[in-house]
């Protein structure tokens, strides 16, 4: 299948700003006639991005919802319209979720330090349990003739996951499912003072290979993006007890690391949850400890 030629519904969290802006216009040159959910907590900055995304792609159309997500109820609320916009847009070929938002976490202080439970829950709920219910929500949300890029059909038995079929599956109505998880370096690399992030992070990459392993119907690109020049990183020079050890980085515009993303996505060659980066390709990020 043409995947990003086919006309499509696009979510996107954390789009209001970084990697996550970068990656709606990237979907959005990438499609034409397709449908884009923008979620953030900034609803000034959706509003621009979704004024500036209608303007430069009008055969788009593009929404918003405002999502704090370490507020469960504004999640619970978010699923649901998510449920709802994809029950109204059936018409889709291609449906796609990208769980791009995060946040840095405690990054002042060595981990044992770091023993607040209020700012473990905090944390857990904005970067973990909020991911896992809006993707349950999509998920269960789907036609039930939804098929993953590579002609599989949705569900069936787990038992033996035979190589993708590449065929291609254009003419038969069929739909398809791609879910991106953006995750880091830091999911398999220890860095110091960062135990939330790593830890998360961590999480989130062996959720994504459960969800698979249970559904290989389901594409799930596992993408780490590089050292991105964002907030998070401004973060990190001014805070971070490494702060300055960030100058020796190979930052990289958000732009070419979402182009980057199109780029695999079009290829169609990544193995589901696997990480795949920026730099490596798939898995090949040695693990050290020199951070």
């Amino acid at each position: 299948m043409k995947f990003l030629e086919q006309r499509s519904l696009v979510i996107v969290t954390g789009a209001s700003r970084g990697f996550g802006s970068a990656l709606c216009e990237s979907f959005s040159k990438a499609l034409m006639h397709s449908n884009f959910i923008l979620i953030a907590r900034d609803e000034a900055r959706l509003v621009e991005v979704r004024d500036k995304l209608t303007a430069k792609y009008p055969t788009n159309s593009y929404e918003y919802l405002v999502c704090d997500l370490i507020d469960s109820n504004q999640v619970d609320t978010c699923s649901k319209k998510i449920t709802e916009l994809i029950q109204q847009n059936k018409d889709n070929r291609n449906y796609i979720f990208v769980h791009n938002a995060g946040s840095l976490g405690d990054i002042e202080r060595p981990t044992v330090e770091v023993t607040s439970v209020e700012s473990w829950t905090n944390y857990i709920q904005t970067n973990f349990l909020s991911l896992i219910v809006l993707n349950s929500a999509f998920i269960k949300s789907l036609p039930k003739s939804t098929m993953d890029i590579n002609g599989n059909t949705r569900g069936g038995d787990t038992s033996d996951v035979s190589a993708p079929d590449q065929s291609s599956t254009e003419e038969d109505g069929s739909t398809s499912c791609l879910v991106v998880n953006v995750t880091s370096a830091a999911a398999k690399n220890p860095f110091q003072h960062m135990p939330q992030y790593c830890s998360i992070k961590a999480a989130r990459d062996m959720y994504f290979k459960v969800l698979s392993k249970e559904n290989p119907a389901l594409r799930v690109l596992t993408y780490s993006p590089g050292p991105l020049e964002t907030d998070m990183v401004q973060r990190l020079r001014q805070e971070w007890v490494l702060g300055e050890s960030v100058a020796s980085w190979p930052m990289l515009d958000c732009s070419a690391s979402a182009e980057k993303m199109m780029e695999v996505i079009k290829e169609n060659k990544f193995t589901d949850a696997l990480a795949f980066d920026y730099f490596f390709g798939h898995d090949s990020v040695p693990i050290t400890r020199d951070t």
